[in-house]
Order: C-alpha cells, then sequence, then structure tokens
C-alpha cells in the first residue's frame, strides 16, 4: 500500500518563524507562551492559560488574533452570574414574534475566529452546554438550526483550577495547559523599561488565511508516526494511569495531531521524538504535575525506550566482585610485586592509573607518561618545571617518571599537572573463570558501544532539529543537551570499567 507523503510549502517554516517572532516583539518572558498558543491555533485546538491576574494572558490572546488575516475576535470575562447572552448573543425579538428562538450571533462567540474568556471555569450549567459544543464540534444550536462555527482557536484564562466534576469535560476540551508566572526578577527590569503599548504591526504576507490552515490541517495528517514515538506514547500512556493522571482517548486523538502540525511546520514528513517534548503541557491535570511529565520525559533521553544502563552495571559490578573477591593467585613480577594491566595492555605494578587535567580521567601508558614528564617546563605547566630547574638537568637527561622518587610527593599536590587517578587498575589475575568473564564482559562491552552510538545520533538529532525548533525554545533543548550529555558520561564510565577487566582478561589467558 502506497502512503501518501504530506506536501510541505518551502516557505512555510520561515514563514512561521517570522511570524511567531512579530508576535513576540515587546514582550519579556513570554517566549513559550506565544510557540505554543500559536501552534495550539494552527492544530486547531484550544489552550488554557493559568497563573495569577496581570501576566499578560489576555495580551497574548489579542496577539494571536493578530497571526490570522481579517480574524474576528471576542473577549469575555466570566463570573458566576453570567448569562448565555453574554457568550451567544441576544434573543431575537423579530424571532420570538415569529415564534422562534433564536439569537443574534453578529459579534458573538457563534461568529467569531479567535475568542479569549477569562475566568473560564466561571461557566455556569446554563452555558455549560452550549460551551462544549461550540469548544469541541465547532457547532451552536441556534434556535431548531444548527450551525457551523468559524472558531479558529480559544484562550481560556482562569486564576485556578476547575472545581466541580460538571467542569472535568470543559477543562478536558483545552489540549494545552500552561502555568503563566509573573516574570523573573531578571526580566522586571527588561519589563519597566518597555517603550510603548502598541500591538507589532505585521505585514500582510506573514497573516495566515483560511486557505493556509486547510493546507496545515489537511497535509499534517499524512505525516508518519515513527516506531519510536508509537512506544514512548504507550509508555507515557501506561505511566500516567500509574501516576493516577488519566488521559482520554480522545485526547491522545488530539495530541497525536498537535505532533504531527509540530512535524509539518518544521518541515518534517515524520514525528520525531523531540516534538514529544510539547506533551509535558498536554497529560498533566494540576500544575505541579508537569515537571513530573518533563523529567519523565528527559530521562527517555529524546528516544522511544530509555537506555537500560542498570542491567549493564549490574553486570559490571558482579564481575567486578567476583574477580577481586576469589581467591585466584594474582600475576607478580620477579620482585613478587602483584601485577596490574596498563592502559597501553602491558603488565605493570602500579596499581593506580596517572592522568593530568586534560585527559579526563584517562590513563596514560609509560612511554606518554615520560613525554609528559620531559615536557613538562612548556608553557603553562606547573610543578615538574620548578623540579627540572632545581636539578638543573635539561631536556633528554630526565629519569623516567617510574624511577623518579619524588614522583609520589608530586602527584599528592593537587597543584600539579598530573594527579594519581584513583580509579584502581585491574589486576591480572590466573583462574579458571577468565574465559567466562571475558565473554560476558565483551557482550557488555559491545552493549555499551552500541549505547554510545546511540546516544551520539540523537546528540546529533538534537543539534541539528531542536536548534531550529518552532516550538521549542532554546532553554528547553539546553536541558535535553545536558541530559544526553549526563548519559553520555554515565556510559563512557562504564565503558572505562569493562575494558579494564577485558584487558586484564585478555592478557592472562594470552599469558596461558
Amino acid at each position: 500500500m502506497n502512503i501518501e507523503l504530506p506536501k510541505i510549502p518551502v516557505d512555510l517554516t520561515d514563514r512561521l518563524r517570522r511570524l511567531r517572532d512579530a508576535l513576540l516583539e515587546g514582550l519579556v518572558e513570554r517566549d513559550t507562551v506565544i510557540r505554543l498558543v500559536l501552534l495550539t491555533a494552527l492544530s486547531g485546538e484550544h489552550i488554557l492559560l493559568l497563573g495569577p491576574p496581570g501576566t499578560g494572558k489576555s495580551l497574548v490572546a489579542r496577539r494571536i488574533r493578530l497571526a490570522f488575516a481579517n480574524a474576528t475576535y471576542f473577549e469575555r470575562l466570566l463570573t458566576r452570574f453570567s448569562v448565555p447572552e453574554e457568550l451567544f448573543g441576544p434573543l431575537s425579538i423579530k424571532g420570538l414574534e415569529a415564534d422562534r428562538y433564536e439569537r443574534l450571533v453578529e459579534g458573538y462567540l457563534p461568529k467569531t475566529e479567535v475568542a479569549f474568556l477569562d475566568e473560564i471555569f466561571k461557566a455556569n450549567s446554563a452555558i455549560l452546554n452550549s460551551l462544549l459544543t461550540v469548544l469541541n464540534e465547532r457547532e451552536f444550536d441556534n434556535g431548531t438550526t444548527r450551525v457551523k462555527v468559524p472558531l479558529i482557536t480559544v484562550v481560556g484564562a482562569s486564576n485556578e483550577l476547575p472545581e466541580g466534576e460538571e467542569l472535568g469535560a470543559l477543562y478536558d476540551r483545552f489540549l494545552l495547559r500552561l502555568y503563566v508566572d509573573r516574570v523573573s526578577e531578571k526580566g522586571f527590569i527588561h519589563l519597566i523599561n518597555l517603550q510603548g503599548h502598541d500591538d507589532p504591526v505585521l505585514p500582510a504576507s506573514l497573516c495566515l488565511k483560511n486557505s493556509d490552515l486547510q493546507l496545515i490541517d489537511r497535509e499534517s495528517r499524512k505525516v508518519k508516526l515513527t516506531s519510536s514515538v508509537i512506544d514512548l506514547l504507550q509508555a507515557l500512556r501506561q505511566w500516567t494511569l500509574e501516576q493516577s493522571m488519566p488521559v482520554s482517548d480522545r485526547r491522545w486523538r488530539k495530541i497525536v495531531h498537535l505532533l504531527q502540525v509540530s512535524a509539518l511546520t518544521n518541515g518534517r514528513s515524520e514525528v520525531s521524538v523531540w516534538d514529544a517534548w510539547l506533551l509535558q503541557h498536554c497529560v498533566w491535570d494540576e500544575p505541579e504535575q508537569r515537571e513530573k511529565v518533563a523529567q519523565w520525559y528527559e530521562s527517555r533521553m529524546g528516544t522511544g525506550k530509555p537506555p537500560d544502563l542498570s542491567r549493564l552495571t549490574k553486570v559490571i559490578t558482579t564481575w567486578e566482585k567476583k574477580l577481586k573477591d576469589l581467591p585466584q593467585p594474582r600475576m607478580a613480577d620477579r620482585h613478587g610485586q602483584p601485577l596490574y594491566l596498563a592502559p597501553s595492555g602491558a603488565k605493570t605494578s602500579y596499581g593506580h592509573t596517572i592522568t593530568d587535567r586534560s585527559n579526563q580521567g584517562k590513563g596514560f601508558t609509560e612511554q606518554e607518561l615520560d613525554v609528559l614528564f620531559m615536557n613538562a617546563g612548556d608553557e603553562n605547566r606547573n610543578g615538574i618545571a620548578d623540579w627540572e630547574r632545581q636539578l638543573n638537568v635539561s631536556f633528554g637527561k630526565v629519569p623516567t617518571f617510574a624511577k623518579w622518587d619524588k614522583r609520589w610527593s608530586y602527584l599528592s599536590d593537587t597543584k600539579n599537572r598530573l594527579q594519581v587517578f584513583e580509579v584502581g587498575m585491574q589486576p591480572v589475575m590466573e583462574g579458571v573463570e577468565a574465559g567466562t568473564a571475558l565473554r560476558d564482559l565483551r557482550s557488555v562491552e559491545s552493549d555499551l558501544i552500541e549505547q554510545q552510538k546511540l546516544v551520539a545520533k540523537h546528540i546529533e538529532r538534537l543539534e541539528s532539529q531542536m536548534n531550529h525548533h518552532l516550538w521549542i525554545s532554546s532553554q528547553q533543548v539546553g536541558k535535553a543537551g545536558d541530559s544526553l550529555g549526563d548519559l553520555q558520561g554515565d556510559i563512557d564510565r562504564l565503558t572505562r570499567r569493562v575494558q579494564n577487566m577485558v584487558g586484564g582478561l585478555t592478557a592472562l589467558l594470552k599469558r596461558k
């Protein structure tokens, strides 16, 4: 079966980026809000902005209206005393005279494209059912006739979460939920220095038409979900159930479309696991849960399934303990000193590796140490340069590091370039389990190498896709990069531990 690929206009991403940046003009610390509200509108969904008064929620809604050419706009503050006439229009006197119960909807919500409803959860039962139909079906029952509503998006706002089961359905209609806080201390300085209060003037070429929205809706539904994204969504669904944060089936369908729109508008025909960063704004019920969802996503490191380092760590630790505790004779030199495996693969009587600040914990071979030792008087080198001057020796006459009787006092001085790497080298041992251990550890080493390649691939994708992502800020990209870097460091440390044991066992088997 041939799968039809989406047709992505060549200038779509660049146009949306310029539109987004124009909407941000004159706003302080509202980057994420503008991004998410605009994406919500492009997806044909609604967004809820929670937070204290005076944080720019209505301002954001008015800005978003500017993104759409000649869009009608409606704004209301709801109270518990609000009546249907405030949202849907007054009753038609002429209609009543003709025994028709109809409303004059012109200028009200049923004729609106972009709406801002403040204190949305003050909606009472008199208006709730009609409001739900408008939000979800984009239809309004005007007397005996059900009419289409041209609604693009509703930005809802509230200072508090809904109370009461009757508001649960209304809460569920808002696919994205975002907490909008006051500006930070740093942002406050910028805020009080702003000049003017005018809305930005957007060129007509940037504003979106109905044909643009129809194209995005039509082509985004052809965007493919990769197996990694499907795995991630399945895992998230299970996790939300375990966390008592169930997500309705309707919301999952809408979440998928949101991810498809994100991919299409970023010029891709497949949803990326990086688009799934948006999930943290779709599945929480209380604001404090958003951070838990974000942490869950970051633990996946941009993958459909998180790397299982716990199993590999357990295997490595088990073999380290076995090789240490087994009553096996250790190989020794002619003086009876135990032998250890050096980074070069040679056997040495020194039980610790030696590193310097630029070597990031990796050990040196003895030849490398001698080169470093003899050239330690170069610019910006400390410690050995002073010792060389004291002994008045010249290059080429310096004894090898291993024979220098002051090496241990030098290595213990934290100001000096070289330091003892505290992780001991693997002793070279004789034992009947060497072959079994080697096979097991080589398998672990192979798994770790594959994990290294996978993480490196994700870092490459992060840099190529996320740094220019329309809907995800650079701050969030930085967090993802830090998480991947931490994971890479964990894998590198496990790999060194395995390679240390593999090298010792290999040398032992060669000796036999």
